[in-house]
């Protein structure tokens, strides 16, 4: 009776992740992934890249990846909310070659918004 349900969007991810990509289409999964669901952190003039997942293999997907890609050792963590039942979010946390990274995902903040408009 306590059968879990599996959501679609979950399956599609599993299966996304499952898959042999050329290193583009990796990289444009990565950004993708980044838009969604990263955010740039600036603090002490020090930049650093968050990625956030509710999924675990989700998470280590994206590890594994900047790992590969980017010959660096990304830092893991995670957080639990027990608020209305028990929820964990991943964090893959990138601290070096931050703007490197950003410039080979194509992924820039100039020009985006205004805030004088």
């Amino acid at each position: 009776m306590n059968r879990k349900i599996t959501s679609f969007t979950s399956i599609v991810k599993e299966e996304i992740i499952t898959k042999p990509f050329v290193e583009a289409r990796i990289k444009a999964m990565l950004a993708a992934f980044f838009k969604a669901n990263g955010r740039y952190l600036i603090s002490n003039k020090e930049n650093r890249l968050e990625f956030k997942s509710e999924h675990a293999k989700i998470a280590k997907y994206i590890y594994m990846t900047i790992k590969d890609l980017f010959h660096i050792d990304p830092r893991f963590a995670y957080t639990q909310v027990t608020r209305f039942g028990r929820k964990t979010t991943y964090h893959v946390l990138v601290e070096t070659n931050v703007d490197d990274i950003l410039k080979s995902l194509n992924i820039s903040f100039t020009n985006t918004f205004s805030l004088r408009e």
